[in-house]
């Protein structure tokens, strides 16, 4: 049986950690999907376009990464491909609570689960906000 996974988030833009996720990844499941969600409520520094064409680039180096935009919700995306897990980065309290919270929707939606995994030191203060405010990690 295969084992996949979904990493998902806005990318605006792709960071260090979300490429430091994608290396973690690897090393547990046989397929990689990095999907950039698209939230009609959300205010992006980039267009979907993009985003994507700088995701794309941004994994070559990584192998067999599937790369898409979505819009629709995380949870249907990994029905559509067979995943019943998503991975996500956290890097603070803040975002563990949060991420624990979506865990919980997500199974009550549609039974997928979260393996979340703390990032490294290293990857702790960069979020794509600080990446656009000051155009460097």
């Amino acid at each position: 049986m295969t084992k996949k996974v979904v990493i998902t988030g806005s990318f605006d833009p792709v960071t260090s950690g979300h490429l430091f996720l994608l290396a973690q990844a690897q090393k547990l499941f046989d397929e990689v999907y990095m999907v950039i969600l698209v939230n009609p409520d959300k205010t992006y520094s980039l267009s979907v376009d993009e985003r994507l064409a700088l995701l794309k680039n941004a994994v070559k180096g990584y192998g067999d990464v599937k790369v898409f935009a979505y819009d629709g919700y995380a949870c249907d995306f990994c029905e559509s491909v067979g995943a019943d897990l998503m991975l996500r980065g956290v890097r603070n309290a803040k975002d563990l609570e949060y991420e624990l919270d979506l865990r919980r929707q997500n199974l009550e939606y549609k039974g997928i689960d979260t393996m979340i995994l703390v990032t490294d030191e290293k990857h702790k203060n960069v979020s794509s906000t600080f990446v656009r405010e000051h155009g460097h990690e």
